[in-house]
C-alpha cells in the first residue's frame, strides 16, 4: 500500500520547490502515476502537477510511460508516468563474518550482488582492497563504470565520525586501531563525484523503521543483536547519533560491574557481554549451542533453557528500562538473534517490565520482534539511506 507523502526533511520556504520536492517523492519507488494520481497523493493541484513533471522531464528524472486505462466509461485514458534517473546505487555491507555488495537502482530495484563468506581482514588496508575488486568486478560485469553510480553506503561495526567519515573505533577490529579513515579509502576507490553514506551497522538495519517514524510514531528504538548488541534510536523520522556519536552504543551499558569478563570497550559488564551468545554458552556448559537451540529448549519447556532464557529477558529488561527513562520509546523493535525468541522470553520479558511503576498501566511502549535477516534489513536500511540524500538535494528542484 502507498504511504501518503510527508515531506522529506526540512523543506525550503518556496512553495514551488516543496511542491516538486513532494511530487517527485511521491512517484520515486519507480511504480507509474498519471498527474491525477500525483495530486491526489500529495493534495497539490492537478495543473501544477502537470508543470511539474514536465520540469522534471525536461531535466530527465521523469519520463512518460504512455496512456493507462480510463478509470470512467467513455473516459479518456490518462498518461502515465515514471522515475527514471538512470544512476545506480552500490551498497556494500562489511561486517565481522563477511562481505556483502549489492548494486541497485534508483528505484531500489537490485541488479546483482556478491557475498564472501570470510572474516575480516586484520588491516583497513586490505579490507579495502577487498571492496575495491569486488566492486569494480560487480560493477563492469553488468556493463556500467564507476560513473554510473550515484551513491555507496558501507555499513560496518563500530562507532562512526560523521564529520570526517572515520571509523572511530569497533571492539569488533581492534587491530585496526582508531580513527581509521574510511571514507578516504572510499574515495581512493569510487573518486570524489560519488556520493558515500558510512554508517554503523545496528543504525543502518534500524532504518529500515524510518518510514513508520515519519508517518505512525514519534519515536521508536531498534536494538540490534548478533556478533553485537547496538541500537538505533529514530525520532519522527530521524536517526539520533550525538556529537560523539555514542547514541545507540548501549550494547557498552554497564549492567553488572561485578561480572568477571572484559569488554571490548574496556569496561566489565557492558549488556554486550550480558546478553552474548558466549554468556550462553558459559551458562549451558555447552560451546556448541545457538540461540536458535536455546529457544526451541525454552519453548518446548525444558527447564535448563527456561532458566538461562529468564536470565536473558531480566537482562534485557534492565536495558530497556534504562534507555527508555532517556528515550521514552513509542515501540521497542527486537532485530537479529533476539527476535526469534520464544514466548517465554517475550512474556518474561513484558512482565519484569511491568513492574516500573512509572510505567502506565498498559504499558509505556510496543514490543515488536522483527524476524527478517539482518542482511536483508542493512540493504533495505542502505538504500533507504542512500535514496533520502538524493531526494534532500535541493539542486533538483530549482
Amino acid at each position: 500500500m502507498k504511504r501518503k507523502s510527508k515531506g522529506i526533511g526540512a523543506l525550503p520556504v518556496d512553495l514551488k520547490v516543496r511542491n516538486r520536492m513532494l511530487i517527485l517523492n511521491a512517484i520515486k519507488d519507480g511504480n507509474l502515476y498519471s498527474a491525477a494520481d500525483i495530486a491526489k497523493e500529495t493534495g497539490i493541484s492537478r495543473p501544477t502537477v502537470v508543470k511539474s513533471i514536465q520540469y522534471f522531464i525536461d531535466r530527465n528524472l521523469i519520463v512518460s510511460q504512455g496512456k493507462g486505462e480510463s478509470t470512467e466509461i467513455g473516459g479518456k485514458k490518462p498518461e502515465l508516468y515514471g522515475f527514471i534517473y538512470k544512476k545506480l546505487l552500490l551498497t556494500i555491507t562489511m561486517w565481522p563474518d563477511f562481505l556483502a555488495l549489492n548494486l541497485c537502482t534508483m528505484n531500489l530495484k537490485k541488479i546483482a550482488s556478491v557475498k564472501i563468506e570470510a572474516p575480516i581482514k586484520n588491516n583497513p588496508q586490505e579490507a579495502f582492497d577487498l571492496i575495491r575488486e569486488k566492486s569494480l568486478s560487480l560493477i563492469t560485469q553488468q556493463g556500467y563504470q564507476l560513473s554510473d553510480l550515484y551513491g555507496v553506503s558501507l555499513s560496518t561495526a563500530g562507532t562512526i565520525d560523521y564529520e570526517t567519515g572515520n571509523l572511530k573505533y569497533s571492539s569488533r577490529t581492534p587491530l585496526w586501531g582508531t580513527n581509521v579513515p574510511i571514507k578516504k579509502h572510499m574515495r581512493e576507490i569510487f573518486g570524489e563525484k560519488v556520493e558515500i553514506l558510512i554508517e554503523n551497522a545496528g543504525k543502518m538495519t534500524g532504518r529500515y523503521e524510518l518510514v513508520r517514524s515519519e508517518e505512525e510514531q514519534n519515536r521508536i528504538l531498534v536494538l540490534f543483536s548478533t556478533w553485537g548488541l547496538s541500537a538505533c534510536l529514530i525520532e519522527r523520522g530521524h536517526v539520533l547519533s550525538g556529537d560523539d556519536s555514542l547514541i545507540g552504543e548501549v550494547g557498552h551499558m554497564v549492567i553488572d560491574p561485578h561480572d568477571e569478563v572484559l569488554c571490548g570497550c574496556g569496561s566489565y559488564g557492558c549488556a554486550e557481554r550480558m546478553l552474548s551468545i558466549e554468556k550462553v554458552k558459559r551458562l549451558s556448559k555447552n560451546e556448541d549451542i545457538t540461540f536458535e537451540e536455546l529457544f526451541i529448549a525454552s519453548q518446548k519447556g525444558e527447564e535448563w533453557a527456561r532458566e538461562i532464557v529468564k536470565y536473558l529477558a531480566n537482562t534485557f529488561a534492565y536495558l530497556v528500562r534504562n534507555i527508555s527513562l532517556v528515550f521514552n520509546p513509542n515501540v521497542v523493535v527486537f532485530q537479529g538473534d533476539y527476535s526469534h525468541a520464544d514466548d517465554y522470553f517475550k512474556n518474561t520479558l513484558k512482565n519484569r517490565l511491568s513492574e516500573f511503576k512509572y510505567y502506565p498501566k498498559g504499558g509505556a511502549f510496543e514490543i515488536e520482534y522483527n524476524e527478517m535477516s539482518l542482511e536483508e534489513l542493512d540493504l533495505s536500511g542502505a538504500l533507504n539511506f542512500l535514496q533520502r540524500k538524493f531526494f534532500q538535494d535541493e539542486a533538483l528542484y530549482q
